[in-house]
């Protein structure tokens, strides 16, 4: 499960127990979006089961 968060990165981390990863994890056409966005957000994931 991936998440992309500007200011909740410690309740992702902390709370819900994801952790930081690159961009790159992002999908193809995600990954498009992300950068045309500018937000520079973090990108953080959850292995399921």
């Amino acid at each position: 499960m991936l998440a992309l968060s500007t200011q909740s990165f410690g309740f992702f981390t902390n709370v819900v127990g994801f952790e930081e990863t690159t961009k790159d994890a992002l999908p193809e056409a995600r990954l498009k979006l992300y950068e045309d966005s500018g937000r520079n957000a973090k990108v953080l994931l959850r292995r399921l089961g």
